[in-house]
């Protein structure tokens, strides 16, 4: 793994130390995630959205028949990104008319949050794709992780002069590690142990000296 490969990563390595587990990291494309731990060839997925048809894949923390929020891994914000100095009809609730489609990471739950406001989706490998057939004028907007977005902008000073985030957010979610049936059928203490770490670090001293790494 990189020096600072990610603050969940991060998190999920301090689980393993702390659970004295051997945990591996895999990358591999969001649908694929989602088939690995359908498959039980992956046991921990991150990070999730909580979605009900989703859970054909794998298994929320829950708590009398609910998702459990309090043991997200975290909360992260999708926001429209613009041409600078263009906007777009949006309030916080309703989406007007666009003059072309909005980009978004294809696979993301983001995508039916956007149909169901009328927009029509252009779905994408990554942020970075959306941002260049923004450039290209082939978008009206992209939809994208903060996160994501805000990195590629750090990353790419040329699509910074170009490209920027309007306000206000389109959603903030909570995100959750998932874990796969076939983990939980045989380690079913050790998956809610795994969820109840997560909320410790996450609400831990630790967090800030990790979060400061990335977010500066």
């Amino acid at each position: 793994l990189a020096e600072n490969p990610g603050v969940t990563v991060e998190v999920l390595q301090l689980v393993g130390q702390r659970l004295d587990l051997d945990i591996t990291f895999i990358r591999q494309p969001w649908k694929r995630c989602l088939v690995s731990l359908q498959e039980g060839s992956a046991d921990l997925l991150f990070t999730a959205s909580y979605k009900e048809k989703r859970k054909k894949f794998g298994l929320y923390p829950m708590k009398n028949g609910e998702v459990d929020e309090s043991r997200r891994i975290t909360n992260t914000t999708y926001s429209f990104y613009v041409p600078k100095g263009t906007t777009i009809p949006w309030d916080g609730k309703t989406l007007g008319d666009l003059n072309g489609p909005v980009g978004a990471p294809a696979g993301y739950s983001i995508v039916e949050d956007l149909k169901k406001l009328g927009a029509k989706v252009d779905e994408s490998p990554a942020t970075l794709n959306d941002f260049q057939k923004l450039n290209a004028g082939r978008l009206a907007a992209v939809a994208a992780l903060e996160g994501a977005g805000d990195f590629e902008l750090r990353k790419h000073p040329n699509l910074a002069t170009t490209i920027e985030k309007i306000n206000p957010p389109i959603k903030t979610k909570a995100y959750y590690v998932m874990i796969s049936h076939q983990f939980n059928a045989k380690n079913p203490e050790l998956a809610q142990k795994i969820w109840n770490e997560i909320a410790k670090i996450r609400d831990s001293k630790e967090m800030p000296a990790i979060m400061d790494k990335y977010y500066k």
